[in-house]
């Protein structure tokens, strides 16, 4: 049996995360989430996550800035945090698309978009 990835989506709005969490279970990822950038960090502390689909902007924390606290992170005898990520974003802009890559992102998505690029980058993220 093969082993399930498990997916952390970060986004502000529930109810999106809510259909990437629907839409990527039935591929058959564990798919977690987090409303706020704070809790995110939390459930990585706890949980070992594969791939990270982060929204651009969010109150308190942005996604960027949330990318650079996780690759900061770096456990005790381990390098650091290289967690694939996907930015997710209604705001996209060639500066912020620029920032997400140099920080590791694999892929900087504009919302609105398709489920089905989605289930694509995921598969291709891991």
């Amino acid at each position: 049996m093969r082993k399930r990835n498990v997916i952390l989506i970060v986004d502000d709005e529930l109810e999106l995360c809510k259909v990437l969490q629907k839409t990527l279970k039935k591929e058959g990822y564990h798919v977690l989430i987090a409303t706020t950038g704070q809790k995110a960090l939390s459930l990585l502390k706890k949980e070992k996550v594969d791939l990270l689909l982060l929204d651009l902007k969010m109150p308190l924390i942005s996604g960027l800035e949330l990318l650079k606290k996780i690759r900061k992170t770096v456990p005790e005898g381990k390098k650091k945090s290289t967690i694939p990520a996907v930015i997710l974003t209604a705001y996209g802009s060639l500066s912020s698309a620029q920032e997400a890559m140099a920080l590791g992102a694999v892929e900087y998505l504009t919302k609105p978009f398709d489920l089905k690029e989605v289930i694509t980058v995921v598969k291709e993220a891991l």
